[in-house]
């Protein structure tokens, strides 16, 4: 049996921010996802692996929305994230809110820009 550790991260928002920012579409979002009982924590989990897609056509058009208006709104770009906790060193159990284009280039960062890489790895254990 082989082990494999992989790394891994998100920007996360705080879920009220989301749900105050966008309060029509984010009650549209939960209460699609709920209809059919499974929840956001279920399509959350499918939403995350499959860009944004999952098997409910009415969770996938109210969370298109959510994050179009969400957009608009913030310029960030809104995500969603899931994972089942497995060690007690994990911050996410469940799903959260992702955004991106948060961080900007310093500007010597920009200067040099063609030269820098943001490399990820794991460690082995």
């Amino acid at each position: 049996m082989s082990m494999s550790n992989y790394g891994c991260f998100a920007d996360c928002i705080d879920e009220d921010f989301v749900r105050s920012t966008c309060p029509i579409e984010y009650a549209v979002l939960i209460q699609e996802a709920d209809k059919d009982g499974c929840g956001l924590e279920y399509y959350a989990d499918e939403l995350s692996y499959s860009n944004g897609v999952c098997e409910n056509d009415a969770v996938n058009e109210a969370y298109g929305a959510l994050c179009a208006v969400f957009n608009k709104a913030t310029k960030l770009s809104l995500g969603i994230t899931y994972h089942s906790a497995e060690d007690k060193g994990d911050e996410l159990n469940g799903y959260a809110f992702t955004v991106g284009d948060v961080y900007v280039l310093s500007e010597a960062g920009k200067k040099y820009m063609q030269h820098i890489t943001r490399k990820h790895w794991t460690i082995f254990g």
